[in-house]
């Protein structure tokens, strides 16, 4: 019994490592997201700051906002995306095909975004609707999948435990 003490804890240690640096890696991603929309945050308040003291717009500040705003939404749009496939929730890593499809839709996000921006602002706002109505029910659906293999792990995690525990109790 001390030896199966020992393995549980051993077992327990090992997944605390593996979750810690999981979540470490999660963490980091959404720190990038904000420190991207703190920029953006940055960017509009130096647009508005100049308006207020110059009395008159600087286009090229205005230009630098919406381009930042740009590549704040990408950015969050990628690493829910990422997330909702299971990247570091259920699964350790994506394949290949995953992370470029991912990469590809956030460059053609990005690229519709800014250049939109330039163009007119209707149509910017039109884009990141459009993306997001595109983007949510396959977020949500790929989160309700992560839910049911999550509740199928703890389903067996449990039934694992009370056979290891039947069996140290039969072992008494």
């Amino acid at each position: 019994t001390a030896a199966a003490a020992r393995g549980d804890e051993a077992v327990a240690e090992r997944l605390r490592e593996r979750y810690a640096s999981v979540a470490g890696r999660v963490h980091a991603a959404l720190l990038c997201v904000l420190v991207v929309k703190f920029v953006m945050a940055c960017g509009a308040l130096a647009h508005w700051g100049l308006l207020y003291l110059g009395g008159a717009r600087a286009d090229y500040v205005q230009k630098a906002e919406q381009a930042l705003f740009a590549v704040s939404e990408v950015t969050l749009f990628a690493v829910v995306v990422l997330v909702a496939k299971g990247w570091r929730v259920t699964r350790a890593y994506l394949t290949r095909a995953e992370l470029r499809q991912t990469a590809f839709s956030s460059i053609i996000f990005l690229a519709a975004m800014i250049g939109l921006s330039f163009y007119n602002l209707s149509y910017y706002y039109l884009t990141v609707m459009i993306m997001y109505f595109w983007m949510l029910p396959k977020t949500f659906g790929a989160l309700n999948e992560n839910i049911r293999l999550l509740r199928s792990h703890v389903a067996l995690a449990t039934r694992a435990v009370a056979v290891a525990t039947a069996a140290v109790a039969a072992e008494r």
